[in-house]
């Protein structure tokens, strides 16, 4: 039996937003935390395995209400980084909501490479918090299918919002 993979390379320019706030790293992740709550990833997948799509959505809508954003996953690579000897306060997060991203989905399935939307909130050598992401209609704009979307602008927008919200 022979196989063949076609490789294609795409290159796309996308667009980094950095929110800088004097407000202390600790309490950015706490708010940022209290904003944007963990999903419950076990009950998720049971949802999921169960096949279940009314019990998926009530279960997304009461996650994330007021079509707000939830963690999917979170590291903390700063914990990890002073451990190897580069001091470091840094936290990683992927945040989304699926709902709005079902969206996206639909036209392009390839959107799981930036849905959901990477966000690091890390400090500074100056002292300053930055909460950093990946703007959301330039990084989905590498998608055709997806460029007339109104997703991603929507995304643009409610994230900032949150965001700054987080970082005042």
């Amino acid at each position: 039996m022979t196989s063949s993979v076609e490789i294609q390379a795409r290159p796309f320019e996308g667009r980094r937003i950095t929110l800088r706030t004097r407000a202390p790293f600790e309490e950015v992740v706490a708010r940022f935390e209290a904003a944007f709550p963990l999903i419950d990833r076990n009950q998720l997948d049971l949802i999921v395995a169960a096949g279940d799509g009314a019990a998926l959505r009530s279960f997304l809508e009461r996650s994330a209400p007021g079509v707000s954003f939830n963690v999917f996953l979170w590291l903390d690579q700063g914990g990890a980084m002073s451990l190897l000897g580069t001091p470091l306060k840094s936290r990683f997060y992927l945040v989304g909501n699926a709902l709005i991203a079902q969206g996206m989905f639909a036209l392009e399935p390839a959107a799981g490479l930036s849905a959901p939307v990477r966000v690091v909130v890390s400090e500074a050598a100056d002292g300053a918090t930055h909460i950093d992401y990946d703007e959301p209609t330039s990084i989905f704009g590498q998608f055709p299918t997806l460029r007339e979307s109104t997703v991603p602008p929507m995304l643009d927008k409610k994230l900032r919002e949150a965001l700054t919200a987080i970082a005042a």
